[in-house]
């Protein structure tokens, strides 16, 4: 998966940690699927 964030003043440690809340926590098709799949993620900010 790739995320790409816009905005101005994101911080870096803000967005990973939102990142892996959805795939831990609140997304159940990433939580299911990652039983039996590697899902992989990586992110870029863009500033506006």
């Amino acid at each position: 998966m790739h995320f790409i964030l816009r905005g101005r003043n994101l911080k870096k440690s803000m967005v990973e940690s939102a990142i892996k809340l959805s795939h831990q926590k609140y997304c159940s098709a990433t939580i299911m699927l990652g039983k039996t799949a590697q899902i992989t993620h990586d992110y870029e900010i863009v500033a506006d």
